[in-house]
């Protein structure tokens, strides 16, 4: 039987190359991986130029205030107030000071743009605003529901498409021409047959939807052989086995070629389309997005409340510093104090409203995490962008970090500040700066993410997840192709 097989398989494979139709979809379809591929490479790179950017900016403001420092220390008729003092921390941590959190791509990061087309790449840690995503205009909503034409946009929506038109009229096609009845005919089982046809195109298929997407990124220089790049290769051909799988199981029931086409993309439609839908309005329903209204109401109150009792919120706050606050107690009516007890007011008064929009995050990724199981496309697709470094999951991670990182920098600038609140002597009286601050390399730096093992999980659980649903088709269509209709 297994030499029959072999037969078989070769006739097979060699009908499969000879059809026009196996080229006429495959060739669109590298097409369009390529097209994929070029996008998110594009995106990728237009990343690492704006980085590049904001690390020159940055460099470009320390070298000023370096020089700057040396211009002020020495002896000059020049007068400059504090706040135009790069030489003062105060001074320098509000207007001078020039920094990023940045989020840089990952070494995958052109496989799925994800929703980092929405949100930016850096974050301006500017002192005048409270909390760092302030700063940035998330844009236009709209745009996540368009999607974008990426590699993983290819493999997910289209390559199923694909596999449905070689696989759907694979065996019912010869049922309804009348061959099938000379191949019954002979000594041979059906399940022999279904699986010598399935498994050419499943040959056929996997080389060239795993083959073309690395040739794609390979074209763009996006191909790097990272750990989790051969889970995802795996994954990719699990994805298109399981097709393959399904088209075998439909096919069992011995319908015509019309319904199985029919349900085959009924369950592509399902799967990318119907169950993403149904989740995405389930977690709305069972997570109600907090109200920006009241966040903006919330923050009118808190600056209601601070004017109405100004002199009490500095002195609460300035009493956080007892060596201050009992060697200079006039130094509560300063500059820097007055900024820092409103900065940590409003934080304070709006942090428990941040804290439900944070938790609701939180409890959407968590919920989606559990309906992805729903849909193999759901479960590939957040692998994916995973993988790429383009999740939801890791630009929140980022946003918190960001605000830690502002808050380090507050409370790295805030003793420095208040030192020199409470004893304004200047080292050099005939300077224009004041000089008091000149340690510009130890201030604290935004150590980027670049862990991929959240990828590496999700690539592990997805492989086991999709190689599940192909054992399963597998085994529910060999069963029932034991033997031939009547």
């Amino acid at each position: 039987m297994s030499a029959i097989f072999r037969r078989l398989l070769l006739l097979e494979l060699r009908e499969t190359f000879r059809q026009p139709l196996t080229w006429a979809v495959f060739v669109p379809l590298l097409v369009a991986m390529f097209i994929g591929a070029g996008t998110g490479a594009a995106h990728v790179e237009y990343e690492q130029q704006l980085l590049q950017v904001v690390t020159a900016e940055q460099a470009a403001a320390l070298n000023e205030a370096k020089a700057a420092a040396q211009r002020y220390s020495v002896p000059s008729d020049l007068k400059i107030d504090y706040h135009r003092d790069p030489t003062d921390a105060f001074g320098y941590m509000n207007w001078f000071l020039v920094t990023h959190a940045v989020k840089p791509p990952l070494p995958l990061g052109a496989l799925a743009l994800g929703q980092s087309d929405l949100y930016p790449s850096h974050v301006r840690i500017d002192f005048n605003s409270i909390f760092p995503d302030a700063a940035y205009d998330p844009g236009n909503p709209h745009e996540l529901k368009l999607g974008a034409f990426d590699l993983a946009f290819v493999l997910i929506y289209l390559a199923p498409l694909a596999l449905i038109a070689l696989t759907a009229t694979r065996l019912t096609g010869e049922q309804e021409s009348g061959i099938l009845r000379l191949i019954a005919a002979q000594p041979i089982g059906p399940g022999i047959v279904a699986a010598a046809k399935y498994s050419a195109i499943a040959m056929v298929s996997t080389a060239v939807v795993v083959g073309g997407a690395v040739l794609a990124l390979a074209a763009q220089n996006q191909l790097l052989f990272e750990p989790s790049l051969g889970l995802i290769a795996i994954s990719i051909c699990l994805w298109v086995l399981l097709w393959i799988a399904l088209a075998a199981w439909t096919a069992s029931f011995w319908r015509g070629a019309i319904s199985s086409i029919v349900t085959l993309v009924l369950f592509w439609a399902t799967m990318t389309v119907l169950l993403p839908a149904g989740a995405a309005l389930l977690v709305e329903v069972i997570h109600p997005a907090p109200s920006r209204i009241a966040y903006i109401d919330s923050s009118r109150e808190a600056m209601d409340g601070f004017y109405g009792d100004e002199a009490e919120v500095h002195a609460a706050w300035f009493s956080r510093f007892p060596n201050f606050a009992t060697a200079a107690p006039d130094a509560v009516k300063s500059a820097e104090v007055k900024r820092f007890a409103r900065d940590d007011y409003y934080r304070r008064s709006l942090l428990p409203q941040r804290e439900q929009f944070e938790a609701r995050t939180q409890a959407v990724l968590t919920t989606s995490d559990w309906l992805r199981l729903l849909s193999p496309a759901m479960m590939l697709d957040n692998m994916l962008q995973t993988a790429a470094g383009t999740d939801i999951r890791r630009h929140a991670n980022f946003l918190a970090s960001a605000d830690a990182y502002s808050e380090r920098l507050r409370r790295f600038f805030e003793p420095l500040a208040l030192a020199n609140a409470a004893d304004p002597r200047r080292s050099c009286e005939q300077c224009p700066g004041r000089l008091n601050f000149t340690r510009y390399d130890d201030v604290p730096v935004f150590e980027p993410d670049a862990d991929i093992s959240a990828g590496l999980r999700w690539s592990v659980w997805t492989c086991l997840y999709l190689a599940a649903l192909v054992a399963l088709f597998s085994v529910a269509a060999s069963r029932r192709l034991r033997e031939w209709p009547m």
